[in-house]
């Protein structure tokens, strides 16, 4: 019915962690986990601690989290692939009632659970892309579902809703690949729920080993530019797309020169790579840039 499907780039310590939990709660959910780092032995040891239970997908190639994602629903048996980072809390309690939840509603295409604490992040936008203004809510089986226009990271897939096996845009190697999706999905009429009584927790920036913490931000800017130029590109206009990004590509060149005149090497080198994944974009070439090698 449910598989649980992990993306993982040197989040060794987290997904051992977070599997032999959810092993533990003895649920009988099958464990998928999406290793972009290619790392051979996280493989050998969790396949050969719980066999059939867990299976680790090995790409030749850092698939990002676009291709990841979509990897992962294509891998999975089920009808419900629940998709999740490296760096997410799962409680007994969560994973048992989202599987409650899907016994007595299947009316959707997109299905998530709410954070714990909403008062630093939410999951969810409800009115991201309608013109309406009308809260659409209601409750099954003491579930409080709420329908909204976008859902972030963590989420379950109703194959039976989706083509192909694909829900985001594989050009996007990370960053608003689920805005871009679930615009689509807002464009076709395609449900997206959340359940407001089911949570679970996102520790946020811990998805990476800390010994590649700088190459990790250098990625964060990097894709974050490139992957919204092409956003408002592909969604909107290329004109638009530029018209947003002129001014801050003008105070960033400006940044970068400060930051070079003052040698201020990390601040320089972070600023180069926001401007590298935008100009990359502006000149429509592929996102490129993978983490942990210099650009």
């Amino acid at each position: 019915m449910l598989t649980l499907a992990f993306l993982s780039h040197h989040s060794k310590y987290l997904i051992t962690k977070l599997v032999d939990e959810i092993i533990n709660y003895n649920l009988g959910v099958k464990i998928l986990i999406i290793e972009n780092s290619i790392d051979h032995q996280l493989k050998y040891e969790l396949e050969s601690k719980y066999k059939k239970q867990v299976k680790v997908f090995l790409p030749n190639e850092n698939l990002g989290f676009s291709k990841g994602m979509n990897k992962a629903i294509e891998l999975s048996d089920d009808q419900f692939v629940f998709l999740n980072p490296a760096d997410v809390i799962l409680s007994h309690t969560c994973i048992q009632n989202l599987l409650n939840c899907l016994n007595n509603f299947k009316d959707f295409t997109l299905l998530a659970p709410t954070y714990k604490d909403e008062k630093i992040y939410k999951n969810y936008e409800e009115f991201l892309f309608s013109k309406e203004r009308e809260t659409h809510q209601f409750e099954i089986e003491n579930f409080n579902l709420k329908e909204v226009d976008w859902i972030d990271g963590t989420f379950i897939v109703n194959k039976e809703k989706i083509e192909n096996n694909k829900i985001m845009d594989e050009n996007i190697f990370i960053y608003f690949e689920t805005m871009d999706m679930c615009l689509n999905f807002k464009k076709k009429n395609q449900k997206m729920f959340v359940v407001e009584n089911i949570k679970f927790e996102h520790i946020g920036g811990s998805s990476h080993e800390r010994k590649f913490n700088f190459e990790a931000k250098l990625s964060r800017n990097w894709h974050y530019n490139w992957s919204k130029f092409y956003y408002f590109k592909k969604n909107f206009s290329y004109l638009y797309a530029l018209k947003k990004f002129s001014t801050v590509l003008f105070k960033n060149t400006l940044k970068l020169l400060y930051y070079f005149m003052t040698r201020n090497k990390e601040s320089y080198l972070l600023k180069k790579a926001e401007i590298n994944g935008s100009m990359h974009s502006i000149l429509l070439n592929k996102s490129n840039y993978r983490p942990y090698k210099k650009i």
